[in-house]
């Protein structure tokens, strides 16, 4: 009977860090002739799997129908210090957290590039920024690359320069590349609850 942890790291850059309990079986000669390992969750549990969901459509069929897993690969602190940095107007912090293009689908159905030199006139417009998170889930694909993303539910209240204020709560999925920078947003809003 063998407790271990285990690192894995998988041709597709993938990583996992189990604890496992083993079952060897040793021939009299010393050799191991079976083995059962233990580490997955039943499937009849009501929570805590370690996959879940399903993805419906796709441009790629190969994901298609895909499971997704809660990713940890920093996407909360990376949100975090985004929102921080915006709600600031650091245009040198929110630049380093975007991809060189990022792809923008916005809450009125335009699709956008955004490149990093453009922060500095999107910030131009605005006497104030408060963008305040609600929750954030962030996932990936099963057995897919690391590349992964985030759902994030917040407030936000942009206060332009003319007095105009916006006043929204959002949805919105934020698709990282695998150096763990922002390359696609796709937002979702309503307005704001009325008092």
């Amino acid at each position: 009977l063998v407790m271990a942890d285990e690192d894995r790291v998988y041709k597709n850059g993938s990583t996992q860090k189990l604890s496992v309990f083993e079952l060897f079986e040793v021939t009299p000669e010393g050799k191991i002739a079976s083995f059962n390992q233990y580490t997955q969750i039943p499937t009849t549990n009501e929570f805590g799997q370690t996959t879940g969901g399903k993805l419906y459509s796709s441009t790629d069929p190969k994901i298609n129908g895909s499971t997704f897993q809660f990713s940890n690969r920093g996407e909360i602190a990376t949100m975090e210090k985004f929102m921080k940095a915006y709600n600031e107007m650091d245009v040198t912090t929110c630049s380093a957290i975007l991809a060189e293009k990022v792809k923008l689908h916005d809450f009125d159905g335009n699709i956008i590039t955004l490149t990093r030199d453009m922060v500095p006139a999107i910030f131009a417009e605005y006497k104030s920024l408060d963008w305040q998170p609600l929750s954030m889930i962030p996932l990936k694909m099963t057995d897919t690359d690391p590349t992964s993303g985030i759902i994030v539910n917040a407030m936000e209240k942009r206060v332009l320069k003319d007095g105009t204020v916006w006043d929204k709560e959002l949805m919105e999925t934020f698709l990282f590349n695998r150096k763990g920078e922002i390359k696609e947003i796709i937002q979702f809003s309503r307005g704001a609850d009325k008092k």
